[in-house]
């Protein structure tokens, strides 16, 4: 079974998700693994991933 959940509230994201993506005006610019956000490439998710608190990734 499949869920589609749009947030910006990445926190919830990590915790509800296996798989997540990141979107710049309507298009998905980085495809990443619930474990494996630190490995973002793209400087748009970075930045997004940069400006919330450290969270836990289990």
């Amino acid at each position: 079974m499949t869920y589609l959940f749009v947030a910006q509230d990445l926190q919830a994201v990590a915790n509800r998700c296996d798989r997540v993506l990141f979107l710049y005006r309507g298009t998905i610019v980085e495809e990443l693994e619930r474990n494996c956000l630190s490995d973002a490439k793209n400087e748009y998710a970075k930045a997004l991933l940069a400006s919330v608190m450290p969270f836990n990734r289990h």
